[in-house]
């Protein structure tokens, strides 16, 4: 099985991520809007969240995010030439993401038909999608995010591919250690048809 995380991997959400995550702070704590940066990861990280609207309320946040962001499912795109690479694939694949599946199939557009199935918030969270999957320990897994990794080492996903053209820089990436490391889609096809997902 190839799994896939959706945003940052196969959509290129991040601006529109970034643009929901200061609209709503800008409702509910104007004040920390000025001090944010334009990468996903730093302007609405937990961290945020909790200086934001407490400790409590955190999750909410959160919530309102993906809603947000399934209404504006229409402005997120996929990645171009990262499609071709999930219609020439040999084995099944899988769409695991912390998303709204709808918000996900709408970014995938036709290309959608090449996928098994997608995988989200309404099955859980990626941990508990996984565990529901059975073995996993022969998967191969490709995501933007260090909290991706950890997980997937967790639940026994047998190779984790991490990309950078995503939410978290190569940096972040490396230091979560993943079994591979791709900047771009030549490479992701390269390491996929070492790994026998491709040929």
């Amino acid at each position: 099985m190839l799994a896939w995380d959706a945003d940052g991997v196969l959509l290129d959400s991040e601006k529109v991520a970034v643009e929901t995550a200061r609209d709503i702070l800008l409702l509910v704590a104007p004040q920390v809007v000025g001090t944010l940066g334009d990468r996903f990861a730093t302007c609405f990280s937990r961290r945020i969240q909790v200086e934001a609207v407490g400790e409590e309320a955190a999750p909410i946040l959160r919530g309102m995010h993906r809603l947000i962001m399934r209404a504006r499912a229409a402005k997120v795109r996929a990645f171009s030439e990262v499609l071709p690479i999930v219609t020439t694939t040999v084995v099944p694949q899988l769409v695991v993401t912390s998303a709204y599946e709808d918000t996900v199939r709408r970014g995938l557009g036709e290309h959608e038909s090449a996928i098994v199935d997608v995988r989200g918030r309404s099955c859980g969270n990626k941990a508990s999608i996984l565990r529901s999957c059975g073995e996993v320990a022969d998967w191969v897994y490709v995501t933007d995010s260090p909290r991706d990794i950890a997980t997937c080492r967790e639940c026994g996903v047998g190779v984790v591919v991490a990309v950078t053209w995503g939410y978290y820089d190569s940096e972040a990436l490396t230091a979560a250690e993943p079994d591979r490391l791709v900047s771009s889609a030549t490479d992701l096809r390269r390491v996929l048809v070492e790994l026998g997902t491709h040929r």
